[in-house]
Order: C-alpha cells, then structure tokens, then sequence
C-alpha cells in the first residue's frame, strides 16, 4: 500500500485516523498496532508474520537475566531478525552465485516466492538498535509488549524510515496511550503530508520521466547523459525526501514526533558532510552500532570501509 495510493489516502488513512482518535486512550496502541499490521501485511501474510515473531524475539531476549554474558545476548538479539533479513532479501542472491541447483531452489521456495519485503531492512535495523541499547543498559526494557510492537509497526515509518531509536520516542507511545490531554498537530501533519505528495508528484515522478530518456546501453548525446545523470540523482533524492516528509507528517497525526531525514545534502561542501546530511537517521545507526564499538577513528580507514561495505549490503545485492 503506497502513500500517495487512493486506497491508503481515501480510505485507510481516514479509517486508521478516525479510529485511533474517536477510542479510549488505553486502546489507542492496540489500535494503532492493528492498522499497521494492516498496512503492512496488505503486501503479504508471511513478511508481516516474520515482524511480529522478531518482535517477539527481541522482547524475549532481553528479558533474559543480567548474568548472562552480554556478547551472547547481543549475538542473540542480532540472530533471528538478521537471519530474517538474510532469507527474504539475500537469499535468492546468495544461490545464484553459487550456481544452486533448482531442487535446492525448491527447498527454500517458501522464501524464494515472496518478493522482498517493503521495509525488512528499516524495521531490522531498529529491532537490533532497541535489544543493543537495553542490552547495554542505555535505557530499561519495555515490559508492555505493545508499546513496543507499536513501536517497530508504526507503519508512517515502516516502509521507507526514518530509522528510530525507541529512547527518542517511547515516551510519546507512553503519553498517547495514557492521556487523552494531547496536541496533536494535525495542521503541521496534513501540511507536511501535502508538501511530500507534492514532492513526490512533481519532483519524483517528473524527474524519472527524465531519467527514463534513454536506455543504459543505447547510445545517447552528451546532453542527454547529462540530462538523465542530474535527473536520475534528483529522482532519488526527491523520491526518498517525499517519503520521510510524509511519514513526518503522518507520524504527528498520531502524537508521534519522528526525526527529520534528510538535511540540503545537495548543498553539502564536502562528501564527508553530504553522508551526514543523507539519510541521517541511517548514517548515525551506522556510526553508532558499528563505526564506534569497531573503535571509532583509531582504525579510520579499516572502519570506514566496513562501514560502507555493511551500507552497500543493506541497500541490496544486484
């Protein structure tokens, strides 16, 4: 389901809105959760089956006793939802390079047959962010189940990020399942919904009629490379901006306050300064589940290409 859809914009969101805001406040998350279980297993049963079990996985891990080594618990939190991400959006992958035969293919059919989940990877990420920090006691376990399922399905985010850390917004899951009491911001939420359709319609779409001008192998003028090149780049990031603008927008609907994704990276001086203006929420989860604990700046070069080596697999294997 796609948010510039008829079906989502005239009919699910109304509904989820609607039911959300018209019931007692104790079942505003119950609500919240079954409108983007909705949502996102409009697309497929099995993925959103696999959501919910790496929810589960993660709330039963760190639920285990402090005793246990703390390298064994983040392995195991890591395990399944990874494993997961591996099975939809690798596997396929990994067997036509190593020349698998079709009785092999057949074996693993039932993940072979379901095109890649929308937003395994965004979802993944923030499960094993939320298990890592509890682990390291950077902030308490969640012991409701639904405030955390709520969390991971929120579907403004699910599909295309931003990439959240549940400390930056637990508590507002807290506060709209306790109080009625709450300014929601459904002028800043329509308006930036309204700005991201736009962006998505007339700066998106557009771009790629233009990148579309010519075919990779044909051959084309100088200018209409050009032309292709600077509309292609536009495309992705107008594509991408439209999206995390709309889940903003969404996400205030709610009483849900998400973080902005993506800061002018065009008007960036400097490569080092455009990855951090990119897809932020992205670039610091790398720098602060991978880049640091490998040691930060003592090992730039090392690190640095592990880093992007991590970033390239996430993106997908062509």
């Amino acid at each position: 389901m796609l948010f510039n859809s008829h079906l989502f914009l005239l009919i699910f969101l109304p509904i989820a809105v609607a039911a959300f805001h018209l019931s007692p406040s104790r079942f505003r998350l119950f609500i919240l959760f079954s409108a983007s279980m909705i949502f996102y297993a409009w697309a497929g049963i099995k993925p959103a089956v696999f959501m919910v079990l790496s929810i589960l996985w993660v709330h039963g891990v760190t639920a285990m006793p402090a005793t246990i080594d703390k390298r064994w618990r983040y392995g195991l939190i890591a395990a399944f939802p990874a494993l997961v991400l591996f099975l939809f959006r690798f596997l396929d992958f990994t067997l036509d390079n190593f020349g698998a035969a079709d009785s092999t293919r057949q074996t693993f059919s039932f993940f072979l047959d379901v095109l890649i989940p929308a937003g395994i990877s965004f979802y993944t990420l923030q499960i094993i962010a939320y298990g890592i920090d509890v682990v390291a006691g950077r902030f308490e376990r969640e012991k409701r189940l639904i405030n955390l399922a709520a969390f991971v399905t929120f579907f403004p985010q699910l599909i295309v990020g931003p990439i959240v850390r549940y400390h930056a917004v637990a508590a507002q899951f807290r506060s709209i399942a306790r109080t009625r009491d709450i300014n929601f911001d459904f002028e800043g939420g329509f308006r930036l919904l309204a700005i991201g359709l736009l962006m998505k319609v007339f700066g998106a779409d557009i771009m790629g009629i233009l990148a579309d001008r010519f075919e990779p192998n044909a051959e084309a003028s100088g200018t209409d490379a050009w032309i292709s090149t600077i509309a292609y780049s536009l495309r992705i990031y107008f594509d991408f901006f439209a999206y995390s603008t709309i889940a903003i927008g969404l996400g205030r609907l709610f009483g849900i306050e998400l973080p902005v994704n993506f800061l002018t990276p065009y008007q960036a001086p400097n490569p080092r300064t455009f990855w951090r203006r990119w897809h932020v929420t992205l670039s610091l989860w790398l720098r602060d589940y991978i880049y640091i604990p490998l040691g930060g700046n003592a090992s730039y070069v090392r690190n640095i290409m592990i880093v992007f080596a991590v970033c390239g697999l996430w993106h997908g294997a062509q």
